[in-house]
């Protein structure tokens, strides 16, 4: 958390320290400071749903990026350069011309961090908004039949409290156990491949664009897949501003195209909307959704095709100073998916976290078969693209994370500036091959 304190604040002082140095006097500082307010300002003004300022924090903050790489690199060989002249001195019989180079690099480099913003928004904004589709086959295996699941007995552990050990033993009670062994064994067993749209980060704000979101409804209503999955991060607004804008009814037409069920769950933004007052759950949950904030459903109920496990985002958790659930927790709660880590799984699991960073604890044999996140959008623009794979294990793409299976889609939008240099927005859609384990 310091780090995160610190960093805004050396940043701020590379740019000024450098950038003052462009005119003498109060001239320099003027130079140096308006930028830098112009920035902070933008990010406030930009809050209450400005288009206006929407812009200028997107320029302001891409060229803030381009001027701190080339500051920092300048700083670099100001440094190198009187530490040569120190150590070496001045060669004699060389003329020396007086001139300022200090004040003149600091000038064609402001110039060029301009330039090069205009550049990255003339090229990142139109391929922003033109978001690809991509595909992927994902090979899932799973074990037995639903009648073949026999009742669970769970663990009464003596570090549990009274609530916790009662809660157990109910599910270890005849009644319950009954119940779900009768379930079982009257389930239709789903064998089939089943396929979902998933796409992420939204980041629905004054800049984005309504016919985006409806080429995706269009796109998902020709596909007809089995589930529409979303990563988090649906919008910087507040709720009742995409009511009133109509994203309530654009979601329930999104929803509607999944044969199955849509499934979305939080990201780090609902965070911040939510500790503003906004409702992002229940603006999902009214437009037919199913939201999963540390929570799992396996759907359809009467013969599942998946279970999905929707994990609570790291800095919801910290917002709000509550723990994120294990695996284990969270399938236990649901008497469907109560297998799942304690046996090998006879549904596919798969496991929806807006940031790709692993699971936490280690819950033995038995993992999701697939695992789905977003939030680093690839790095965005230059130079996030290339500094991403420095912060992230996996930044993008297909790899594995904690021994899991797993895909980070770079958002179908994009966060602030609508601009992509050197990543894509992008949809994925997912073909699932399931394959039945024989003895």
């Amino acid at each position: 958390m310091i780090a995160f304190m610190i960093i805004p604040v050396v940043a701020v002082l590379v740019l000024y320290l450098n950038i003052r140095k462009v005119a003498e006097g109060s001239k320099g500082v003027l130079c140096a400071g308006l930028p830098i307010i112009l920035t902070f300002c933008s990010f406030f003004l930009a809050r209450h749903n400005s288009a206006f300022f929407s812009w200028v924090q997107c320029f302001m903050v891409i060229w803030l990026c381009q001027a701190l790489w080339m500051y920092i690199l300048w700083s670099l060989f100001l440094g190198g350069r009187a530490i040569y002249r120190k150590t070496l001195g001045k060669k004699p019989g060389r003329p020396q011309y007086k001139t300022n180079f200090v004040r003149n690099g600091a000038r064609v480099i402001l110039a060029a961090t301009v330039l090069l913003t205009a550049g990255l928004l003339a090229y990142g904004i139109p391929n922003h908004y033109d978001y690809k589709t991509r595909t992927i086959d994902v090979p899932v295996t799973i074990y037995g039949k639903f009648s073949d699941l026999s009742p669970i007995k769970f663990e009464v552990k003596d570090s549990m409290n009274p609530d916790e050990k009662a809660f157990v033993e109910s599910l270890n009670s005849p009644e319950t156990q009954a119940v779900v062994d009768s379930v079982a064994k009257a389930m239709v067993d789903t064998r089939r491949d089943f396929n979902a749209v998933f796409f992420s980060d939204l980041h629905i704000d004054p800049l984005f664009r309504q016919e985006k979101l409806e080429r995706l409804i269009a796109q998902c209503d020709s596909i007809r897949p089995d589930f529409i999955l979303f990563g988090g991060d649906m919008a910087d607004v507040h709720d009742s501003v995409l009511t009133a804008l109509g994203y309530d009814k654009l979601m329930q037409r999104l929803s509607a195209t999944a044969k199955v069920a849509a499934v979305g769950i939080n990201g780090n933004h609902e965070a911040y909307m939510e500790r503003s007052g906004s409702d992002p759950e229940g603006f999902l949950r009214k437009a037919g959704w199913i939201f999963l904030d540390d929570s799992t459903a396996c759907v359809p109920a009467n013969a599942p095709i998946a279970c999905f496990t929707g994990r609570r985002d790291f800095q919801k958790a910290r917002v709000f100073e509550e723990d994120r659930k294990s695996l284990k927790e969270l399938t236990v709660e649901n008497s469907m998916a109560a297998h799942l880590t304690t046996n090998r799984h006879f549904v596919p699991w798969i496991v929806l976290d807006h940031q790709p960073k692993g699971v936490e604890e280690d819950f033995g044999e038995f993992r999701p078969d697939f695992a789905l996140s977003g939030h680093t959008h690839d790095g965005q623009f230059f130079p996030g693209n290339i500094l991403i794979n420095w912060i992230w294990p996996l930044a993008y793409g297909e790899g594995f994370l904690s021994g899991i299976h797993w895909l980070v889609s770079a958002g179908v939008d994009s966060w602030g500036p609508p601009v992509r240099a050197g990543s894509d927005t992008e949809i994925w859609v997912i073909n699932f091959k399931v394959t039945q384990f024989e003895k």
